[in-house]
C-alpha cells in the first residue's frame, strides 16, 4: 500500500533509504507467504497419505516426525519476525526518531519512541502505536519468542507431528496434526 501511494518518487529521490526499506519489507512478507504455503502442501500430502491407504499400527501410539514441517515453521517465524523487524526500520528511516531495527523487546521501544514523535505525525503515530498495542497480546509477542526459541536453538522438541492413538480392536484411530507446544 505504502509503494503504490508513494509510488515512483520513492525510486526517484530515495530519502533516507524509504524505497530500500519498503523492498525489503515485500520481501519479506514473500517469505513468509512461500514458507505458509511450503507448509500447506507438506501438511496436506501428509494427510492425504492418511487418508488414502495408511493402517496405524496396533495397539501402540506413534509418533510420525515430519522435519520439512518443522523447517517451514522455522522459516515462516524468521520471516515474521524479520517483518517486523523490517517495519521499525521503515519508521526510522521515515523520521520518527532512531527507533532501532529491532522488535526484539516485543515492539515495547518502537511504542515508547511512537510516543514522542513531532507533532505534524502525531496522528499516525497513534494509529500506529494502537495497531502495535493491539497485536502484541495477540501474536507479537508469540512470534518474538518462538522465533527466539527456534530460530536460535534450532529445534522446537515438543513440536508434534501426526499423533496417531493406538488401535484398540475395531473403529477409528484419532490422528493428531501438527501442534505447537502447551
Amino acid at each position: 500500500e505504502l509503494r503504490r501511494s508513494w509510488g515512483a518518487r520513492l525510486e526517484e529521490n530515495d530519502v533516507d533509504g524509504l524505497a530500500k526499506c519498503l523492498n525489503n519489507i515485500a520481501h519479506k512478507l514473500r517469505g513468509i507467504r512461500y514458507h505458509r504455503d511450503n507448509f500447506e502442501q507438506v501438511e496436506n500430502a501428509t494427510v492425504d497419505r492418511f487418508r488414502t491407504a495408511h493402517v496405524p499400527p496396533a495397539g501402540v501410539a506413534v509418533e510420525e516426525r515430519a522435519p520439512e514441517l518443522l523447517f517451514e515453521l522455522e522459516g515462516f517465524l524468521y520471516q515474521v519476525k524479520s517483518s517486523l523487524d523490517m517495519a521499525a526500520w521503515l519508521l526510522t528511516a521515515s523520521g520518527l526518531r532512531s527507533i532501532g531495527h529491532s522488535f526484539g523487546d516485543h515492539g515495547d521501544r518502537v511504542l515508547k519512541q511512537l510516543g514522542s514523535v513531532p507533532e505534524s505525525c502525531a496522528a499516525e503515530a497513534d494509529e500506529l502505536r494502537g495497531l502495535i498495542e493491539s497485536a502484541q497480546p495477540v501474536w507479537i509477542d508469540q512470534a518474538v519468542s518462538f522465533r527466539d526459541h527456534i530460530a536460535h536453538s534450532g529445534m522446537l522438541d515438543e513440536f508434534r507431528c501426526f499423533v496417531q492413538d493406538p488401535v484398540l480392536g475395531t473403529g477409528n484411530v484419532s490422528v493428531h496434526y501438527p501442534a505447537m507446544p502447551g
